[in-house]
Formats: structure tokens, sequence, C-alpha cells
């Protein structure tokens, strides 16, 4: 075989070969980018930052639930109950603003939204207002050739999507990608202990851009969505991190800073109509127990829903009367703790 030859006939197979994988990618379609979730698999591999996408442009909702991991914890089948609604958890594990704005669009781009449900971490606006949690898979996140091309021809979606989704539906597992349902983890103080110790100081963290980079984070991914769609209701709510967090953070010096940075965003948030918020974030009596936590920020599913029925019933949210004194008897609180009582608490339990 001459070489013009060799060099045609390989063009031809490398052709044929790579037709074959965007054929068998288009087929199993394992991010739905191109449809809904099909017969052919019951279990499907779910990544936040490759699956997200899909799901925000195949499904049909009025609510959106997104944020952090705080987020995954509420129960679909429960928000869509007391919500009288069809809601979608789109989160990110330690999302920022940026992330919520980017699924956010996205969202918006397929249909109107009653609500979005989206918590406001302590973490949440502090990073420079591009910057997401994770490199995203960008190519996801457009539309037309730009993803479609990257998606049929990316051998690493195939590696670490369509494999598992094969394997769990012949062994029978159900795991649809819409309704999942919060991850069973044990809930404890020994749970939260056990990777937990007591120190008299950390390295100091450099906080000196939290408020700046929280204005601009209102600035260019949080007023922006909700100036755009006055229709929709923005429910903010602060998480109930343990006593614990509290305690690191008064150690490395973010304690104040991240307080700031979770009440200037409060103050921003409160001019607008289409915006309520509701903080967790000193209910003591849950905050101090930590048998309802798994680690020192991730609490239970049964709080979760306690959160969600507060919500609902419009109990206690956040005015422009009430939350600069709340945040600041929440701050004498936590400079007035004593932590290591209250662990040594927990520890002569056993």
């Amino acid at each position: 075989m001459n070489a013009k030859k060799w060099f045609f006939t390989s063009l031809l197979v490398s052709g044929v070969i790579l037709l074959l994988f965007a054929a068998a990618m288009y087929i199993t379609d394992p991010l739905m980018v191109f449809r809904r979730d099909n017969s052919l698999f019951s279990f499907w591999t779910y990544n936040q930052l490759y699956s997200n996408p899909g799901l925000a442009r195949q499904y049909s909702y009025s609510t959106v639930i997104t944020g952090s991991s705080m987020s995954l914890n509420f129960d679909n089948d429960e928000v869509d109950e007391l919500f009288d609604t069809s809601s979608l958890t789109l989160a990110y594990n330690s999302a920022t603003f940026r992330n919520d704005k980017r699924i956010l669009d996205i969202c918006f781009e397929e249909q109107p939204l009653d609500r979005v449900i989206i918590s406001l971490d302590i973490f949440s606006g502090i990073s420079p207002w591009q910057q997401c949690n994770a490199s995203l898979p960008e190519f996801l996140y457009t539309e037309g050739l730009s993803r479609d091309v990257p998606y049929l021809l990316n051998l690493d979606v195939f590696y670490h999507h369509i494999p598992a989704n094969l394997i769990e539906t012949l062994h029978g597992t159900q795991q649809p990608l819409r309704q999942r349902h919060p991850a069973a983890y044990v809930y404890s103080a020994d749970t939260v202990l056990r990777d937990f110790s007591l120190r008299t100081a950390l390295p100091q963290v450099d906080t000196s851009s939290y408020l700046v980079n929280t204005e601009e984070n209102l600035k260019y991914n949080v007023l922006p969505l909700i100036e755009k769609h006055p229709d929709t209701e923005f429910i903010f709510y602060i998480p109930p991190y343990s006593v614990l967090t509290w305690y690191e953070k008064s150690l490395d010096g973010r304690l104040n800073p991240m307080l700031d940075s979770v009440k200037t965003v409060v103050s921003a948030l409160l001019a607008y109509d289409n915006v309520k918020i509701y903080s967790f974030l000193w209910d003591t009596d849950v905050i101090t127990a930590m048998d309802n936590y798994r680690d020192t920020y991730h609490y239970s599913p049964e709080i979760a829903s306690d959160m969600l029925h507060q919500i609902v019933s419009g109990k206690s949210p956040l005015t422009a009367d009430n939350y600069e004194a709340q945040f600041e008897s929440f701050r004498s609180y936590l400079q007035n703790f004593d932590f290591v009582e209250y662990v040594n608490s927990y520890l002569s339990r056993e």
C-alpha cells in the first residue's frame, strides 16, 4: 500500500470510528443534552457540574432549588407538596454566586419560574465574582455546535457516565436524575467528632477582599437576576451551620468577615419586593445539637424539612427593621461561646 492510499484509508477508518463514537454518545446521551432520560437506563450517573445543564434544559419545572450542598437535603417531593409546585434541584457543592447565576440563566432561558429557593452561604459571595466552585465544562453551558461537537466526541464523559449507567441498569438499580432524594449519611455527635479536634489557633486567612468581592458578586451575579425577573419570587435562606463551624472560623480569623459578607448581601436583597430572606443561622437549638449533623457544616434531612415548613409558613423573615440587630446578637453570642466546654460536654458522654 503506497503512502497516499494508506493516508486516505487511515483517514476513512478514523472518520468511521469517530462517527460510531458520536452515534453511541447521541443514542445514550448520558448528560441529557438532546433529550430527557431514555429507556436505555434506569440508573443515571449524576455529576453536578456536568449533569445540571441538561436537567435544566430537558425538564419542566416552576421552582428551582439551587445554591450549595446545603440545598441537597431538601426533598423534591416535599417541596412540590408544600409549595404546590414542580421543583428541580440544581445545586453545587460549595457553590458561589457565580454557580447560581450560570445555572439559573439556563433555567430562565428555558421557561419562566415561579420561584427560586437558594442558599445564602457564608462563602457564597467571598470569592471573585467570576469564580465558580470548580472549573465548569463550559461547552455544556452553551448551545449549538459549540456544545454538541465537544459533547459527542468527549471520551471523558463517555468513560465516567456510560459504563456506570449500563452496569447499574443491568443490576436493576433505580436512580433517576430528576427525583434525587437526600443521600443516606449518619447524623450524630460521634460522626462529627470523629474528624474534629480542639485547637488553640489556626493559620490566619487573608479576608481583605471579602467585602469587595461580595459587592461585586451582588453587582454582577445576584442583583441582575432579581431585577431581570421581577415576577419570580427569590427565597434566600441562610443555613444553620453547627456552632463548631464558627469555632473554626473564630480561630482562622474569618468569623467576622464572613458574617459581614452575609449581612451585606441581606442588606442589598431587602430592597427588592420579589425577595424573601429566612435565616436559620442563629437557631441555637439546632446549631448546638451536634446529633443534627454529619460534619461541622451539614445538617440532617429532618432539619431541612423543618426549614421548609418555616419558610412556607412565612415565619420570621428578615426585614429592614430586624436584620442588623439579629446579626449583631449572633455575633455577640459566638464571641462569648465557650467552645471548649461545649465539645468536652459531648466527649464526656462516651
